[in-house]
């Protein structure tokens, strides 16, 4: 990002402005963006410049001469009646492929820091570690406004002491060129640690802060173990070759790495007696820096014999460091309908319970390849066991699962681990039903309880047989899920007879259980820091404190990590993650955040929740297609339902399902009703723009864009949303609505959603164009949308709906 220039701030006019935290990082000409801050209502003028250097100009004295694309004045201010938020129109000249610095000058004369739009920022590096004699050295940077610049190449700069070197970006390959760069490393590249730019356009190279790409060079002195060297095992046979494959494993191991290779043939895992007992639930344990590869997917076979059925096992349990590549993984036995055992061809990493030993607790696995298998009539293909993982690469595999076949749930430690996948991608894999739905809900082809920087691409997930999916890509929040990348999937027939499905959702499942001291049975356990919103008692820049010390879990250093909403008062939209926290004497806590606040929240006027969310999530130019699919129910949506920061939903291809689908909810804690724990989602600074909706769904429940509300029955909820930026979307639908802002839940007596920007639609063919459903949302923009409906093009009971029509 480019530096800002030294022009003092007023004392009346701060606005959100953190770069990646709540602050707008993008604009585009002729559309409104919206300002977050305080003292907004004192704003005269809005000025843009732009930025051509590293660093910032101040706000120009005037703008003779100069071409609106360069500078100017916004060509409009609209003031909301919360006055914690004002919407401005950039004039039709703004160009998304040029940065730019906008100020706000307030009556006394005085100018704001400038807010930083349209600039390159690169935030991630996937693999952060590679080595040279993998099959693949593509490399990957993720983060937003990558797209290609008129007139310049982009290029990346790793650097190693004094010495860089420069790669050409690869051509993108559709719209999700605006979040990623690809670039291939050569194979004479010298082993080290490096720094990493990117460049795009004339400003220089903007730095990822934080981030270093590890080449590993290739080791010479690997050795090959072939199993039948190990006992006489043959693939020609019946007999079990559980003793042969783990000497071989054992002699890779003394050897200090190496490659346990599988002949062609098939190679049976059928006798329990040959596992030793204490690891049976493990299975075959891969040892740190032991290969396991095959002749190819065609040819080598790795059966899970009918004598394995320890439910919850896995055929192998990786270590860490392992490859494992060109081997067909296969049950003998399929299951039936309705049966699931919870079996894993494959697990990442040791399973885990509460009472695991504190080695396996804490421990992390690196360094997971899994390319060019399959996975055939497996209950789970591949899962984790609840450890941590960091850099997992699965690529290439055709994947068809009784249950699921990336099952990364994690929370098998319980509270004692915060199971989280660093470092993941998912690229290039064929996911179908297994053939063997269960009676209540389908197959899932992944699903995820806690990320950093995940990258899920180029995959195609087929339910068009054997019943469909109960979901393709599902994420819950075991931990927060933070930059994540899903873009150009395939996704089909994501709903099954249950009558509940999505192609992509990001949910706020917990996956934290406790157990009942009165019935013994393990509950669903609450995940968030409070059982109601708290009032804030102090604050300054980098904390921010709550009057009660009654945290809902009392573990040491659980909620590090979280993160604190301000969903009232001053500050509201804003949040930071939790660094730590600690108890004031008795009379509240205290949490240390990161980075420090745009807005300090006021005590007495401001509330804040604690809780884990995603942020940073992009779900781009993926195409879900349900046509012909005959599903029932809910099917094949895109779904936000927990708290979303910065996120964006862009560019998909979305037919005959229902639509996109945002839910926020507030319920505080009420011991005396089973199930109804403190909870808390909301949706803040986050776009949906460019996606094209069409085709009827069978539900009439909801629109092509939904976001629904509700808070505790009858109180004053929190803010549930603010500044989501619905854009540029064209709806053709047959059915109830092309947009709906409604109520799916209980109605709060106050407002939940404020400051919604409806811009720019095209919407055809529904009932109703756009529905404001009570007043419960508030300050909702409507600008410039076209809309050819069979009834209705508005529908409006919103509070302080603001109306413009160019």
């Amino acid at each position: 990002m480019p530096r800002a220039s030294s022009v003092q701030p007023s004392a009346a006019v701060r606005l959100y402005r953190t770069a990646g935290y709540q602050a707008p990082l993008s604009a585009r000409g002729g559309a409104l963006l919206n300002l977050t801050g305080e003292g907004l209502e004192e704003i005269e003028r809005v000025v843009y410049r732009r930025v051509s250097g590293k660093s910032v100009e101040p706000p120009p004295a005037s703008f003779e001469g100069m071409s609106k694309s360069e500078g100017g004045l916004a060509e409009r201010i609209v003031r909301h009646s919360s006055k914690e938020v004002i919407s401005v129109e950039l004039p039709q000249a703004i160009r998304t492929e040029n940065t730019y610095a906008v100020w706000a000058l307030d009556k006394s004369g005085s100018w704001s820091l400038p807010i930083i739009v349209n600039a390159p920022f690169p935030m991630w590096i996937s693999p952060g570690e590679l080595k040279l004699a993998e099959s693949s050295r593509t490399v990957r940077i993720a983060g937003r406004n990558l797209a290609v610049r008129p007139g310049f190449k982009r290029c990346v700069r790793l650097s190693q002491n004094e010495r860089s070197y420069i790669f050409p970006a690869m051509e993108p390959k559709g719209r999700e060129g605006e979040y990623l760069v690809e670039f291939e490393l050569p194979e004479d590249l010298p082993a080290g640690s490096y720094t990493v730019d990117l460049a795009l356009d004339g400003n220089g190279w903007a730095r990822l802060k934080d981030e270093r790409l590890v080449v590993v060079g290739e080791d010479l002195s690997r050795q090959r173990f072939d199993i039948t060297q190990f006992g006489g095992c043959s693939g020609a046979d019946d007999s079990d070759d559980i003793l042969c494959i783990t000497r071989a494993m054992k002699a890779a191991e003394e050897a200090g790495g190496g490659e346990v290779y599988l002949p062609a043939g098939t190679w049976r895992l059928d006798d329990p007696v040959n596992m030793i007992w204490e690891n049976y639930e493990h299975g075959i344990v891969v040892p740190e820096g032991v290969d396991l590869v095959g002749a190819g997917a065609d040819v080598t076979k790795v059966v899970q014999g009918s004598q394995w059925t320890l439910g919850g096992s896995a055929l192998f349990t990786l270590a860490g460091s392992n490859s494992i590549r060109n081997i067909t993984f296969e049950r003998e036995k399929p299951l039936s309908e309705g049966d699931s055992d919870g079996i894993a061809a494959i697990r990442i990493g040791m399973k885990l319970h509460p009472s695991s030993p504190p080695g396996d607790l804490n421990g992390v696995v690196k360094g997971v390849v899994i390319e060019n298998c399959r996975f055939e009539k497996v209950d789970n293909a591949i899962a984790s066991g609840g450890q941590r993982i960091e850099r997992l690469s699965i690529t290439g595999n055709q994947l068809a699962a009784h249950s699921t076949a990336l099952a990364f749930w994690g929370g098998g430690g319980g509270k004692s681990v915060k199971f989280i996948i660093k470092d993941l991608i998912v690229e290039g894999n064929s996911f179908t039903p297994g053939g063997y739905k269960t009676t209540g809900q389908g197959p899932i082809a992944m699903e995820v309880g806690g990320s950093d920087s995940s990258i899920i691409i180029d995959n195609v997930v087929d339910g068009r047989n054997n019943g469909g999916w109960r979901a393709g890509f599902f994420w819950h929040l075991g931990h927060n899920n933070e930059k994540v990348l899903v873009a150009s999937n395939d996704i089909s027939c994501s709903g099954d007879k249950s009558g509940d499905g999505e192609a992509i959702s990001f949910d706020s499942n917990d996956g934290l259980y406790r157990r009942d001291p009165q019935t013994g049975q393990f509950v669903k356990d609450s995940i968030a820091g409070f059982a109601e919103v708290q009032y804030v008692s102090g604050a300054a820049e980098d904390w921010v404190s709550a009057a009660s010390n009654e945290l809902i879990h009392k573990e040491e250093d659980y909620y590090r990590g979280h993160w604190v909403f301000v969903v009232d008062g001053p500050g509201t939209g804003q949040a930071r993650r939790i660094d730590s926290y600690e108890d004031i004497l008795g009379k509240g806590v205290r949490f240390r955040v990161s980075p420090a606040w745009d807005v300090i929240p006021v005590p007495g006027k401001s509330r804040i929740v604690v809780y884990k969310t995603y942020w940073q999530v992009h779900v781009t130019d993926n195409d879900v297609d349900h046509t012909g699919c005959r599903l029932e129910g809910q099917k094949g949506l895109i779904n936000w339902f927990a708290n979303f920061l910065d996120s964006t939903i862009s560019y998909n291809k979305i037919k005959y399902t229902e639509g996109i689908l945002v839910w926020t909810l507030y319920t505080r804690d009420n011991p005396g009703t089973p199930g109804n724990e403190s909870f808390y989602s909301g949706v803040f600074a986050s776009e949906i723009f460019g996606n094209t909706i069409e085709g009827r769904s069978d539900s009439t429940q909801r629109g092509g864009i939904t976001l629904s509300y509700g808070a505790e029955r009858g109180g004053y909820g929190p803010v549930l949303g603010q500044s989501v930026n619905i854009l540029g979307n064209e709806i053709d639908i047959d059915f109830r609505t092309g947009i709906s802002v409604n109520n799916e839940w209980w109605l709060p007596k106050d407002r939940s959603v404020r400051s919604l920007l409806i811009q720019k639609n095209t919407i055809s063919g529904a009932s109703v164009g756009i529905n404001i459903g009570n007043e419960n949302a508030q300050d909702t923009v409507l600008f410039n949308n076209t809309i050819s409906v069979q009834e209705k093009e508005l529908v409006d009971e919103g509070k302080s709906t603001i109306r413009i029509d160019n």
